[in-house]
């Protein structure tokens, strides 16, 4: 069995923290050349129901990553802060908050948080 057949799909898991809050506990490889969900659909199916005003990540599942985490929680971020939803990143590897908050102009009234 090769390295490469190992390799499992990344997968979104969404479970309600509060009435207001949800986890999504993401799994499997997110690289770049893998099947990648697209953020806007992922938005649009967990947002569908009640208003949320916080997210956060459950990564321990993630058996490998690249810049295709990075572009998913990019995109994905960027359009929670459009909403006023706020991003609670603290459970992201460190290395994905580093970049994240290179990417991201920080500011007093930012919206996501770690």
């Amino acid at each position: 069995m090769s390295a490469e057949s190992l390799i499992v799909e990344p997968q979104i898991r969404v479970s309600r923290l509060a009435e207001s809050a949800l986890l999504l506990k993401l799994s499997g490889s997110w690289r770049l050349h893998s099947n990648l969900p697209y953020p806007m659909q992922v938005q649009k199916e967990i947002l569908s129901e009640l208003p949320i005003k916080r997210i956060a990540f459950d990564t321990d599942e993630i058996n490998e990553w690249d810049t295709g985490l990075l572009t998913f929680l990019s995109a994905f971020i960027e359009r929670c802060n459009q909403r006023h939803i706020g991003i609670d990143m603290g459970c992201l590897p460190t290395g994905v908050r580093q970049l994240l908050d290179l990417a991201f102009v920080r500011n007093a009234t930012a919206i996501y948080s770690r």
